[in-house]
């Protein structure tokens, strides 16, 4: 809709090449545009500063405040070519997601092929000498299945052992000192004091936690803003994203929580991601305003 307002407004007319009058229509579309992309940015600031730590300062903008939204046009750029880099994410996951149903179809279409012919009374002899490679192939994934369980079973008895886990998990830990994020340099947020740490699943020495029993785990933080700096950190698993805070800069300080619940695997890492920009910052003390949670809810897939 923008683009095509856009040709209208640099359009030639008939009397010498002078543009076209904005219509009152045009206009009330342009200024509708503006404020929609305006109401998607909403408080996500801190958002695209960390996609790009490097750019320009924001301004941030009210759906009231028109003539400071139409501009600042870097601002909607970002979010437009965001919103796009999302949208082909999402279209990515979606196109495996439908490639792995096919397969499954396929599968499951084979697997009830071979039941049918193995129960058919007739054309036992074409069973028989046809589908011996299959049989063996069937019975050799069986038994490679069993062996991978029983692999799996020694290294949580290890990692039980180890850390001396018995089927309980829990931790707490706190920050009592503030941290300013470093241009271009992800940081893992630090802790310095532990409220518990039920099986010593979390190591203080890389701000992290380790999973040494397979299951489902509830995971909580808290944060608090720096004077006059944003607030960018994410839950991590291992390299991967799960969930996010973002606020942004003020002047005064800002409290901000979430929370997660997540199934790991032996050896997965859970651990706090600050943005690695200057922009950013967490306040802390003796009164632990950073802290971060988690616990075992139940073992298992």
């Amino acid at each position: 809709m923008v683009r095509s307002a856009r040709n209208d407004i640099g359009g030639d007319d008939d009397d010498g090449g002078e543009q076209a009058p904005l219509s009152a229509d045009v206009d009330g579309e342009l200024e509708d545009d503006l404020l929609q992309i305006n109401e998607y940015l909403g408080n996500r600031e801190a958002e695209f500063v960390a996609l790009n730590p490097n750019g320009d300062e924001l301004v941030a903008a009210s759906a009231d405040d028109f003539d400071r939204v139409s501009s600042n046009p870097s601002l909607y750029g970002k979010a437009l070519l965001h919103l796009d880099e999302r949208n082909e994410e999402l279209t990515e996951r979606f196109e495996d997601l439908m490639r792995s149903v096919e397969e499954f179809k396929s599968q499951a279409k084979s697997s009830l092929t071979e039941a049918r012919r193995r129960n058919n009374g007739f054309g036992v002899s074409r069973h028989v000498t046809g589908s011996l490679t299959d049989n063996e192939r069937i019975v050799t994934m069986l038994e490679d299945e069993k062996e991978r369980e029983e692999e799996d079973e020694d290294v949580v008895a290890v990692a039980s052992k180890k850390e001396k886990v018995s089927g309980k998990c829990a931790f707490s830990v706190a920050s009592s000192t503030s941290q300013l994020g470093i241009q271009d340099v992800p940081q893992s947020v630090q802790f310095d004091y532990t409220f518990s740490n039920k099986g010593d699943g979390f190591k203080m020495e890389n701000n992290s936690f380790v999973c040494s029993l397979q299951g489902y785990y509830y995971f909580s933080f808290s944060l608090r803003s720096y004077d006059n700096r944003y607030i960018g950190v994410s839950l991590m698993k291992n390299d991967e994203y799960q969930v996010s805070v973002f606020t942004d800069s003020s002047e005064r300080n800002v409290m901000e929580s979430q929370s997660v619940t997540l199934h790991l695997e032996v050896g997965d890492v859970v651990w706090l991601r600050l943005s690695p920009s200057s922009k950013f910052g967490l306040y802390s003390d003796k009164y632990h305003f950073t802290t971060f949670s988690g616990l075992l809810i139940f073992k298992g897939n």
